[in-house]
C-alpha cells in the first residue's frame, strides 16, 4: 500500500493501529533511504491528525470522552506507587520544571520527566499517540497527559487529565 493511501486511512484507524503506524514510520525514518520521505510524510500526517483530535477534545463532548479514556487506561494498567508519586508531584506543583518536580519527590536532575514519560509511554496505546517533538526528533511521551511551557520549562497536567485523576482518587493536596 502506498503512503498516500495510508495517510487517507488514518482517520479510520484505532489509536493502537495509529501507534503501530507511527512505530513503523519511525523505524523506516531511522533506516533512511528511499522510504524515509514516505515515512516522514506519514509521521507528519499522524501528528496533524492527532493535533486536530486533541483540539476537538478541548472543544466539546469529546472532552468527557478523554476523561473516560484516561480513567479506563489507568484502570487497565493500574499505577505503581512510583507512578502515583510522579502524578501527585505534578498535581501539587503545576507549572514547575522537571528538576523542581524531581526535587519535590527526593530525586535529582530530570529524573521526574524520564519516569513520567515512561508512565505515559506504556499507556500510549490506551490513550493517544505521543506528540512528535521536532527538536528532539522523537515522540514527547509526557505530552500525552501534560502540557509543557517552553518559556518557563514547566509541566502542567491537562485539565481533562486532572479531572480523570480526581475520579481515580488523586487530587492536589489540600483540595476537596
Amino acid at each position: 500500500m502506498n503512503v498516500a493511501r495510508l495517510i487517507e486511512l488514518i482517520p479510520e484507524k484505532s489509536a493502537e493501529e495509529r501507534r503501530q503506524m507511527r512505530e513503523n514510520g519511525r523505524r523506516l525514518l531511522a533506516v533512511g533511504g528511499q522510504r524515509a520521505a514516505d515515512a516522514s510524510a506519514l509521521l507528519e500526517a499522524l501528528d496533524a491528525f492527532e493535533a486536530q483530535a486533541r483540539e476537538q477534545c478541548m472543544r466539546g463532548p469529546a472532552y468527557a470522552d478523554t476523561i473516560a479514556t484516561v480513567i479506563e487506561a489507568f484502570q487497565q494498567q493500574p499505577m505503581s506507587e512510583t507512578d502515583r508519586t510522579l502524578v501527585q508531584a505534578l498535581l501539587d506543583n503545576p507549572g514547575t520544571s522537571s528538576e523542581q518536580l524531581s526535587e519535590a519527590i527526593g530525586w535529582k536532575d530530570q529524573a521526574w520527566q524520564l519516569h513520567f514519560g515512561k508512565l505515559c509511554e506504556k499507556r500510549e496505546h490506551l490513550l493517544s499517540s505521543a506528540p512528535f517533538e521536532p527538536k528532539r526528533n522523537a515522540p514527547f511521551f509526557s505530552g500525552i497527559l501534560a502540557d509543557f511551557d517552553e518559556v518557563t520549562r514547566g509541566f502542567t497536567l491537562k485539565p481533562e487529565v486532572v479531572k480523570a485523576f480526581a475520579r481515580l482518587g488523586l487530587r492536589p493536596r489540600g483540595s476537596p
